[in-house]
């Protein structure tokens, strides 16, 4: 099965978990319970999810090599200096967000439900 970074997953879940449950007037913010309940479905989807490709000893001994030549260099620095970094993805030419980790959570679960995706 595959498992999401846990990291992000749980960032997100706290972030939708800031603020009251409830309104002024006690009455129960459902939108925002139901959000964090697809939120932790999420993990029942990605669990069920398997992938059917066979191991590649050759892919196992690349990044066993690469683990031995990374070992003691800061990944967070070289990452923020490759092009294909993350947060760079996430922002477009003009400065806006393209999703984020929302529409990144959306189209994966989108994609893992057979949805068309909005991209």
């Amino acid at each position: 099965p595959t498992i999401p970074c846990l990291l992000y997953f749980l960032i997100h879940l706290q972030q939708m978990e800031i603020g009251s449950f409830t309104l002024v007037n006690g009455m129960v913010k459902w939108a925002k319970i139901r959000a964090i309940a697809n939120q932790v479905d999420l993990i029942r989807i990605f669990k069920q999810h398997t992938f059917t490709f066979e191991p590649d000893p050759d892919l196992h001994s690349t990044i066993k090599e690469r683990i031995r030549q990374f070992g003691q260099h800061d990944l967070q620095v070289l990452a923020s200096q490759h092009q294909s970094n993350y947060r760079r993805s996430c922002v477009s030419d003009s400065g806006s967000r393209t999703g984020g980790l929302s529409g990144t959570f959306r189209r994966l679960r989108n994609k893992l439900n057979g949805r068309p995706t909005d991209n």
